[in-house]
């Protein structure tokens, strides 16, 4: 019996040292290292769970948390010169850091930009002087020059998926300046470049907030029927894919027509 334990033990080791310490953990560093935190956190928000490798790697974890407590084993260091694996795990996250595409470091440095004023200066759907506050600041502008050059470069490297995303987020900094026509005009072109993405479950949340969008600009400007006509298409795409928060903010603009 003793001897049996001895030989789980060290199978437990070994699975924690190749397939969690080094596998497991090297998965999670490249996730973060390629998507950023907040990346692999919108990305889960937006799916409603983790990635596939993010969940495989949790999983792998949670097989070695069940296993060590079920058979009673020792936990595998002992000491801090037992955690080299974790080195393995900063070097993949480096890695995969200084490999993220130029047009994917300019794209999450606008948005945590944009991301980081909305916390600071915008409670709820922005007034006329939130508006005004935000045409006249340096960060956005900047955020702004960055999503216009990710775009162009997604552009030239045939990056459909990345345009259309990236002229999303251009409309919502804009629309938040209060410069209308060009916001609508990024998401038009957002819009017009999902076709082969339409099944996606990202891309369709894109274009509803699209439509979205554009019908609150059209209600700002007391065009009840465009604003009904925008809501409604991003009514149906929140129904397609059931986001109930979509489905919740579009009612309520719609009702607020009436």
């Amino acid at each position: 019996m003793k001897g049996a334990n001895i030989v789980n033990q060290q199978l437990f080791e070994l699975y924690s040292l190749v397939v969690v310490d080094i596998l497991a953990s090297s998965l999670l560093a490249w996730e973060l290292g390629t998507k950023g935190v907040r990346g692999v956190l919108r990305e889960t928000n937006e799916r409603g769970r983790p990635s596939g490798r993010v969940l495989w790697a949790f999983g792998l974890l949670a097989i070695s948390v069940i296993w060590q407590r079920w058979d009673q084993l020792k936990p595998p260091y002992q000491s801090w010169r037992d955690a080299w694996p974790v080195l393995i795990a900063v070097g993949f996250y480096l890695v995969a850091r200084n490999l993220r595409p130029t047009r994917l470091k300019r794209f999450l440095k606008a948005k945590q930009v944009y991301e980081d004023y909305m916390r600071r200066n915008v409670a709820s759907e922005p007034n006329a002087a939130d508006r005004s506050k935000a045409r006249n600041d340096s960060g956005l502008a900047t955020a702004e020059s960055l999503y216009r050059e990710a775009i162009d470069v997604s552009a030239k490297e045939g990056q459909i998926y990345d345009v259309a995303v990236a002229s999303f987020q251009l409309g919502m900094l804009l629309d938040l300046q209060g410069r209308d026509d060009e916001a609508m005009e990024s998401f038009k072109a957002a819009i017009e470049l999902t076709p082969k993405l339409r099944r996606d479950p990202n891309m369709i949340g894109t274009m509803s907030g699209c439509y979205y969008r554009m019908g609150l600009i059209f209600k700002r400007r007391r065009d009840i029927n465009n604003a009904r006509s925008f809501l409604g298409e991003a009514l149906a795409l929140d129904e397609e894919v059931n986001d109930a928060h979509g489905q919740r903010i579009c009612k309520e603009a719609l009702d607020s027509l009436r």
